[in-house]
């Protein structure tokens, strides 16, 4: 699923800010497996939310660690959990939208949820959800590159 490989993507690429590196160093790089469209729409998306990915999410991670509650345990693997965490830490996420996830999960679901699972339910909110994808027209569309 061409999602898939821009949330990839844009998961590298802010793995990549999280440790230090620029987006010029990041767009040297070898990017052979994804085509044109992917790149752009990952570059155009980490554009959009840059100050958050690199500052503002980078700080709340460290002044807040959810703890899953035992019903939470039950549906949510720590797989899972640890992928949640991730996006968090790297930025991808907030603790309120982690939050807003894991209670998406509580409501919507009665069997346990894998890493698969929430994987969808992260790409949803980054595509679907997000006001960032949903309010600006300058967002690339995916089939658009950046010259």
């Amino acid at each position: 699923m061409r999602n898939n490989n821009i949330l990839d993507l844009i998961i590298y690429m802010a793995k990549r800010i999280r440790v230090g590196d620029t987006l010029t160093e990041i767009k040297s790089d070898s990017l052979n497996h994804y085509n044109s469209s992917e790149i752009s729409a990952a570059y155009s998306w980490i554009l959009q939310k840059h100050p958050a990915v690199t500052e503002h999410k980078k700080k709340d991670f460290g002044k807040y660690h959810r703890v899953l509650h035992f019903a939470e345990r039950m549906l949510i693997s720590s797989e899972a959990y640890g992928y949640l965490l991730e996006m968090v830490n790297i930025g991808l996420l907030d603790n309120r939208e982690m939050e807003q996830i894991i209670e998406r999960v509580m409501f919507q679901s009665s069997e346990p949820i894998d890493i698969d699972k929430v994987r969808k339910i992260v790409q949803s909110h980054v595509f679907d959800t997000d006001s960032t994808f949903r309010n600006h027209n300058n967002m690339l569309r995916g089939n658009e590159t950046i010259n």
